[in-house]
C-alpha cells in the first residue's frame, strides 16, 4: 500500500461515493508511482460492490482522467487483469490504453492532461454538448418524472454510451412505473442515469385481479359445499321414508 496514493485518493474529487470507493481500493494496492493491477473481483470484495458496478465506476474514473489502464497478457497469450496507473500528479503523462487483440497494437487515444481536482470536477459537470441534445430529448420525453433537466442532461452525457440500450431499458422500467399508484416512487432522472438504472431488471409484475380470483374460488367452494349438503339432506329424507315403509309393512 502506498501512503501517497491513498492520500491522493482521499483528496481527489469524484462525482459519486462508488467512484470514491473504487479509487481508494485501487490506491490501497498501488505503489508509490500509482501503478497497480487488482482484478475486478478483488475490487468488488474490497468495496462491497458488484463487479458490474466496479466496471462502471472504473469507466467513469478513466473518463474523468483519474486513471489509465492496459490489459495484461498471461504467459499463454490469454488476457489477464488490467494494469492501472493513477493520475497522482497534475499534468502527469499516463500510458495510453491498448486494444485486446493478440497483436497488441495500440489504438489512437486522446491523451488527457489531468487538472487539479477542483478543475477536473468542473469538467465532468460542464454543460451538455449539442451532439447529444437530440438523443437526450428523446430520453427526456419518454421519462415519466421530469425533474432537474439540466443535471439530467449532464448525467446523460457522462453515463450513456449506448442510447438504444438506454431506451430499451427505459421502456421496461416505464411499464413497471405505470403500475405504481404513487409516482413519487419513480426516481429522479439524474439519479436513475447515474446508477445506470437501465441495466437493471424491473421487478416482476404482480398478478392483477388476484384478490378477485381468490374470491371466485371461495364462492365456488361454498356453492359446492351447499350442493353437497342439500344432496345429503335429500338422501336422508329418502332413507327415512323407506324405513317408514318397511316398518309399516311389518305391521
Amino acid at each position: 500500500m502506498s501512503v501517497q496514493a491513498s492520500s491522493w485518493a482521499w483528496t481527489t474529487d469524484t462525482t459519486s461515493s462508488g467512484q470514491r470507493l473504487v479509487l481508494l481500493a485501487l490506491a490501497d494496492t498501488a505503489n508509490d508511482t500509482g501503478e497497480c493491477w487488482p482484478g475486478a473481483q478483488h475490487l468488488a470484495t474490497k468495496t462491497n460492490l458488484s463487479e458490474r458496478q466496479v466496471r462502471v465506476h472504473l469507466d467513469a474514473l478513466e473518463d474523468m482522467g483519474l486513471l489509465r489502464r492496459k490489459r495484461r497478457r498471461r504467459a499463454d497469450g490469454s488476457l489477464g487483469t488490467y494494469t492501472y496507473w493513477l493520475a497522482m500528479a497534475s499534468g502527469s503523462e499516463l500510458p495510453a490504453a491498448v486494444d485486446n487483440h493478440p497483436s497488441g497494437s495500440q489504438l489512437p487515444v486522446v491523451q488527457r492532461q489531468p487538472t487539479a481536482a477542483q478543475n477536473r470536477h468542473t469538467e465532468t459537470t460542464s454543460e451538455p454538448s449539442e451532439n447529444t441534445a437530440a438523443p437526450f430529448a428523446e430520453f427526456w420525453m419518454a421519462y415519466p418524472r421530469k425533474v432537474g433537466k439540466p443535471t439530467a442532461q449532464r448525467a446523460y452525457n457522462r453515463q450513456v454510451k449506448d442510447h438504444d440500450e438506454l431506451m430499451a431499458g427505459l421502456a421496461a422500467w416505464a411499464a413497471h412505473w405505470a403500475t405504481l399508484e404513487d409516482q413519487q416512487y419513480v426516481p429522479h432522472p439524474t439519479t436513475w442515469l447515474n446508477r445506470h438504472g437501465w441495466l437493471d431488471q424491473p421487478p416482476a409484475p404482480s398478478p392483477r385481479g388476484r384478490a378477485g380470483t381468490v374470491q371466485t374460488t371461495v364462492d365456488t367452494a361454498r356453492q359446492v359445499l351447499e350442493q353437497i349438503a342439500a344432496d345429503a339432506h335429500q338422501v336422508t329424507e329418502q332413507l327415512q321414508a323407506r324405513r317408514l315403509e318397511l316398518e309399516g309393512g311389518d305391521q
